[in-house]
C-alpha cells in the first residue's frame, strides 16, 4: 500500500513538474508583455506631446507671418504716401532741397523697414516650410 502511495506521488510530482515549469515560463512571458505595453504607452504619450507641440510652434509661425503681412502692407502704405509727398514737393518747392533731401531721407527709411519686414517674412515662411516637413 505505501509502496503504490510513493509511485502514485512520485508520478504526480513527475507529470506537476513540467507543468509548473511551462506555467512559470509563461508567467514570465506574460509580465514581459505588460512592461512592453507600458513601455509602448509611454513611447505613445511622448509622440502625443511632441505632436501637440509641433501644433503649437506651427500656430506661433502663422501667427508671425500674419503680423509681418500686416507690417509689410503698413509699410508699404507708407511709402506710398512718402513718395507722393515727395513727388508733390518737389513740384511745389523746386527750391527747397532741404525738404526734399529730408523728404528722400523719409522715404529711404520708409523702404528699408520694408525690405526688413519682407525679409523676416521669408524667413518665417522658409522655418515654416521646412517645419512643414
Amino acid at each position: 500500500g505505501e509502496l503504490y502511495t510513493l509511485c502514485i506521488m512520485e508520478d504526480q510530482d513527475r507529470t506537476e513538474s513540467p507543468a509548473r515549469e511551462q506555467l512559470l515560463k509563461m508567467e514570465g512571458e506574460l509580465e514581459s508583455f505588460k512592461l512592453h505595453v507600458i513601455r509602448l504607452e509611454n513611447e505613445l504619450a511622448s509622440s502625443k506631446e511632441i505632436i501637440q507641440s509641433a501644433r503649437d510652434e506651427k500656430l506661433d509661425l502663422l501667427a508671425s507671418v500674419c503680423a509681418l503681412n500686416q507690417r509689410i502692407e503698413q509699410l508699404t502704405r507708407l511709402n506710398r504716401q512718402l513718395e507722393y509727398e515727395k513727388d508733390l514737393s518737389s513740384r511745389l518747392n523746386g527750391d527747397s532741397e532741404e525738404a526734399l533731401d529730408n523728404l528722400q531721407l523719409r522715404v529711404l527709411k520708409a523702404e528699408t523697414s520694408l525690405t526688413a519686414a519682407e525679409r523676416d517674412m521669408m524667413n518665417s515662411s522658409i522655418k515654416f516650410r521646412r517645419w512643414k516637413r
